[in-house]
């Protein structure tokens, strides 16, 4: 049953803090924790997580705003569950920063906090609401109001980050995937492929392959895909069985792995899929189904993609994150961008441009973007350099994707455009390009009546920002961006090795959002501790201009006496 917590708006008479020595009470309230029992846990709706709770009557819930506040603080001292179980009972600066004046006043278990995120993950997957997410906004939303932060510019980044699992090979997989089917069934199933499977389940994955050569996989590959298969079809008209994890992984690894080619009589052959038509999306861990490959440079990894955006005004204050995804690491930057970039303008109505690098100049960000809105900065362009012998694209003018003049003059007389094949085609007169003495070098080729010039979407876009990039103005915005490549590692110091504690996307992004509000909270907090010395600075810099215009009069009166 839901309970709201409201014990802390009412302060107890005698309490921890009240019983303080004066110089230990203004130590605690110019703590980290007071400004985030102010301006984290105070500000939390614990009404949004009813849906979490049952609407019986019953025995209530842990206060939600305590639970909440926790996980902002285990994310932001990168604590273990041990830890932070240790911290709120006997740490006293972490009780009261989530509203507990007195040690001990609501006992917590290690199971609390794992049901309570497993309702937040289960209510997820009903509803497509992430709370944590939803909290996340809130939170953002408030400290835009109260610190006046400019979000009309911003700039994004993204970042590998691998699930909690360890890289297996094709035998692995699917040994393990059998070894998992095979315990999910009941003892009186075993006993039917016991003699099947016996030599598959009695040692780990990485044990059974550790003893064969290399000639031997192909045939144990073989041998268990049929056996895989045999239970494919025994098993995938049963309603209790064919709905479990364990079985559709049994026909995801099927699809996967193997290629079934039948032959008459009921017969058919199996062969092993070849190692280039294995998908990066393919099953990498039965421990992690989500998770998928990618090789990025000379780094392989083996989980999801960490996508961040930011403001970065000049005008405020203080700079927050604004958004944040997690995505399978086989989609490219370009393709998160589009999908962001709506919600990211909801988020921020006033969004006008963002920065990024090359990685988000596809032509899916680019119309998501001006469909939005919203200028896109990149900070360099993907694909080679124009040759020195013929001139390059971004020197002719453009009114948006269209020529509107040649490099030197030339205005064409025509202009149409192919909205199947995103093609523009330009024509100018033979008058003007016949005696041009850069007609060697242009990229206009020559026909009967005029000269004719094509090109696409692509290329337009592409000389447009190669354009922008020799302009001294847009250089300089394209400084703002570096600064993010910091808050990327802000969440990499708080992974291990680049792998998260966790695994799932769900689990993962989870995580990561409750990081982000730390992050947030943090650089809020460095603000606060900066302002008596910003204050300080300006009295003496004050004091300083007084006593300069006390001496500049005092010269002034002597040289007329």
């Amino acid at each position: 049953m839901f309970k709201e917590n409201i014990e802390h708006k009412q302060t107890k008479l005698f309490n921890t803090p009240n019983i303080l020595p004066l110089p230990m009470l203004k130590r605690l309230k110019n703590s980290w924790a007071e400004k985030f029992r102010t301006n984290i846990f105070s500000t939390i709706d614990e009404k949004i997580y009813e849906v979490l709770y049952s609407n019986k009557k019953s025995r209530p819930n842990f206060p939600v705003n305590i639970w909440i506040s926790l996980e902002i603080i285990k994310n932001m001292f990168n604590f273990s569950d041990n830890e932070l179980l240790e911290q709120y009972h006997f740490n006293l600066l972490t009780s009261y920063a989530v509203g507990q004046d007195d040690l001990g006043s609501n006992p917590l278990s290690a199971r609390t906090l794992y049901y309570n995120r497993s309702r937040v993950i289960d209510y997820e997957e009903q509803t497509g609401i992430n709370l944590f997410d939803e909290e996340f906004n809130r939170q953002n939303n408030h400290l835009i109001d109260k610190f006046s932060i400019k979000t009309n510019i911003q700039r994004m980044d993204s970042s590998l980050i691998g699930s909690n699992i360890k890289s297996m090979s094709r035998l692995e997989i699917v040994v393990k995937v059998l070894q998992n089917f095979y315990k999910s069934l009941s003892e009186k199933e075993q006993k039917r492929y016991q003699k099947q499977v016996e030599e598959f389940i009695e040692n780990d994955a990485d044990h059974i392959t550790f003893y064969l050569k290399s000639s031997e996989i192909p045939s144990k590959m073989r041998k268990i895909g049929k056996i895989l298969y045999q239970l494919q079809n025994n098993y995938y008209k049963d309603k209790k069985i064919n709905k479990t994890n364990e079985f559709v992984l049994l026909s995801r690894v099927l699809d996967e792995q193997f290629i079934l080619n039948h032959r008459s009589k009921g017969k058919y052959i199996f062969e092993i899929k070849p190692n280039k038509d294995i998908s990066s999306s393919s099953l990498q861990n039965p421990a992690d189904p989500d998770a998928t490959y990618r090789k990025k440079g000379d780094k392989k990894s083996q989980g999801y993609s960490l996508n961040i955006s930011e403001t970065c005004s000049k005008d405020s204050s203080v700079q927050i994150i604004t958004d944040i995804s997690v995505h399978k690491n086989n989609k490219s930057d370009n393709h998160i961008l589009a999908e962001r970039i709506g919600e990211i303008k909801e988020k921020t109505p006033d969004l006008e441009e963002i920065i990024t690098d090359a990685g988000y100049t596809g032509d899916q960000a680019v119309e998501a973007c001006e469909k939005e809105d919203v200028r896109l900065v990149p900070t360099q362009i993907k694909g080679k350099k124009c040759s020195d012998k013929i001139i390059p694209l971004k020197d002719f003018k453009f009114n948006g994707r269209k020529i509107e003049m040649c490099p030197f003059g030339c205005i064409p007389y025509s202009y149409d455009y192919d909205k199947e094949k995103r093609k523009h085609t330009v024509l100018f007169r033979k008058k003007d390009c016949s005696g041009c003495k850069f007609k060697e070098k242009c990229r206009v080729k020559e026909m009967k009546m005029s000269f004719r010039l094509i090109y696409t979407d692509k290329a337009a876009q592409s000389a447009i920002l190669r354009g922008n990039l020799e302009d001294f103005a847009y250089r300089q915005r394209c400084r703002l961006r570096p600064a993010i490549e910091g808050t990327v590692s802000l969440f990499k110091r708080r992974t291990r090795n680049g792998k998260s504690k966790y695994r799932g996307i769900n689990r993962i992004q989870n995580c990561l959002i409750l990081t982000a509000i730390a992050i947030n909270f943090r650089r809020i907090e460095a603000f606060f501790n900066m302002m008596p010395s910003c204050f300080l600075a300006a009295f003496f810099s004050l004091l300083v201009l007084y006593l300069c215009i006390i001496l500049a009069n005092m010269s002034h009166r002597k040289s007329f006496s």
